[in-house]
């Protein structure tokens, strides 16, 4: 089991969308996004430049999938792909449409290449990894939309090798003038090792930050920071900054 549980992310900046308010039925959105983080920890000082790229789409009422690719480059390593990975959600809840809070649940499941997992600045111990996760949000605001909004997730997830994986969310947005969105965020990752293994379990707890510009029918274009405030074994005090585009569209 879990030796700590620290509450407190992605970009997020979590790569999968996990916000509890779904795009309009049959619009899809493509993502790309483009992170440089600098490890200053030793033994494992790096410059990693990491890329990922995510398509989703509300394909039914009240439900949402997305395919992600994350691909990842350092000093020590040649540009690979890290992680490919989907992820379908249910809305439960929608307090835009009437209901008291935001409520959706889903699940991930994802495939990580022999290298990722050997590499120290990747948590991941198996190549085969699931996660289930809860999400509750609500939004303050007037007629005419939304001006503050709240959100919490967690997800509980276990690897091909009996690994079980903790993933803590909190985050807060604030929009002004109808194109600026401001967010602050904690994020957590745990993962246990098991009995008799050599590797230490992973920690790690991060506060960040981001920007986002709304171009309406164009899109949207997000700069991020996160600072990993606690980790172990590695990754201590790393420093992640992220550009992200979104495009909206639809093929009906």
């Amino acid at each position: 089991m879990l030796k700590t549980f620290l509450f407190f992310i992605p970009f997020s900046l979590f790569a999968f969308e996990v916000k509890p308010w779904f795009s309009p039925l049959a619009q899809l959105h493509l993502s790309s996004s483009y992170s440089y983080r600098y490890t200053h920890a030793r033994p494992h000082s790096s410059f990693d430049h990491l890329f990922d790229f995510n398509i989703g789409a509300s394909f039914l009422p009240n439900w949402d999938g997305q395919v992600e690719v994350r691909f990842s480059k350092s000093q020590e390593k040649s540009f690979g792909m890290r992680l490919v990975g989907a992820q379908v959600r249910h809305l439960f809840l929608n307090d835009v449409a009437g209901d008291l809070v935001s409520l959706s649940a889903g699940g991930q499941f994802f495939y990580v290449p022999p290298h990722a997992i050997n590499d120290p600045r990747f948590p991941y111990f198996a190549p085969y990894n699931i996660e289930a996760g809860l999400c509750l949000g609500k939004e303050i605001g007037k007629i005419y939309g939304w001006i503050y909004r709240f959100y919490t997730f967690l997800g509980l997830g276990v690897d091909s090798r009996g690994h079980p994986r903790l993933h803590p969310l909190l985050s807060g947005q604030s929009k002004y003038k109808h194109h600026h969105i401001f967010e602050l965020f904690l994020d957590g990752d745990f993962i246990s090792k098991r009995c008799k293994e050599s590797r230490s379990s992973h920690q790690s707890i991060g506060i960040g930050g981001g920007y986002q510009y709304l171009f309406g029918i164009w899109g949207s274009f997000t700069v991020g920071y996160v600072h990993r405030l606690h980790a172990h074994p590695f990754q201590k005090h790393d420093a992640t900054l992220t550009i992200e585009y979104r495009f909206p569209f639809s093929i009906f």
